[in-house]
């Protein structure tokens, strides 16, 4: 059996943080960049090490997102994934995974972009699991906290998700894995065949 891997940004897109373009989706590009303008203090601390990825991560959704239900941003991640999401594929990536879903292969999308809008768009090109990060909520009805469930899906966490998914039956699988970035290094590093897109240090 085969499994392919597929990170999201940078990897099946090009460049960039597909949370950048649904932040500008979801809000226009004025309100966007005002948005982004009053986050620069935390930018600072994150620049000098006073807050880590995950932190800065949630002081975005915290500005963006906190307050909006569960419902709503189901909508937004389902509308930006059918029509938001297209122009910033790399086809000949999109190649890579029509291949492996040619042949039979299990693929597996997993990135610290969100779930809102990977898994329907995910659910749309044909892959068996998505792993994303998640934004938390509560009350009744749910709404976003601002901050993470759970970690935040890169480095060991995605290769500890992938390893729990794969379950015992790793020995049997040959496991392919396409990464662009340091987030990725340690999914590639349990992979049979890893695929580096980016540029080492």
């Amino acid at each position: 059996m085969r499994v392919a891997a597929f990170d999201f940004d940078g990897t099946l897109t090009r460049g960039g943080d597909s949370l950048i373009a649904f932040v500008h989706f979801c809000f226009g590009r004025r309100r966007a960049i005002w948005g982004w303008c009053t986050l620069f203090p935390f930018a600072l601390e994150y620049l000098f090490g006073k807050i880590d990825r995950k932190g800065m991560k949630e002081a975005v959704l915290t500005r963006f997102f906190r307050g909006k239900s569960r419902n709503e941003l189901n909508v937004l991640g389902a509308a930006f994934a059918g029509g938001g999401l297209e122009k910033y594929l790399q086809p000949e990536r999109m190649a890579v995974l029509q291949q492996h879903l040619k042949r039979g292969d299990r693929c597996v999308l997993i990135s610290a972009s969100l779930g809102c809008y990977l898994r329907p768009w995910a659910e749309t090109q044909g892959f068996d699991a998505v792993f994303a990060s998640e934004l938390a909520y509560e009350g009744d009805p749910p709404s976003a906290t601002g901050k993470l469930q759970g970690e935040n899906c890169r480095g060991s966490e995605k290769a500890r998700l992938l390893k729990e998914w794969l379950g015992d039956s790793r020995k049997e699988i040959t496991l392919y894995a396409y990464g662009n970035s340091d987030g990725d290094e340690a999914m590639l590093q349990i992979a049979d065949v890893p695929v580096f897109y980016g540029k080492r240090q």
